[in-house]
């Protein structure tokens, strides 16, 4: 696995949805990139960090632009996610 794929599929990995092979791979060049293990050390601490913040209620404007911008995505990403979580 090379650090471009690593980076990709970070957020699987984290999350615990990789498939076997894909996280064997992953747990190898994670092994011998010291680059992508701080990427995933610093990735893990935004998630703690991100944790410990106080919830804030969004305004509806804010829900409506958030959800432009998930579907956006979603559709500049080729919709590989069901957009009915949006």
């Amino acid at each position: 696995m090379t650090c471009c794929e690593l980076i990709a599929c970070l957020g699987e990995l984290i999350d615990g949805e990789m498939d076997d092979g894909l996280r064997a791979g992953a747990e190898h060049h994670l092994g011998e990139c010291p680059r992508c293990t701080l990427l995933r050390e610093s990735y893990h601490f935004t998630i703690r960090l991100s944790r410990r913040l106080p919830l804030v209620a969004l305004t509806a404007e804010q829900q409506t632009r958030l959800r432009l911008a998930l579907v956006t995505n979603w559709l500049v990403d080729g919709g590989s996610a069901s957009p009915r979580a949006i």
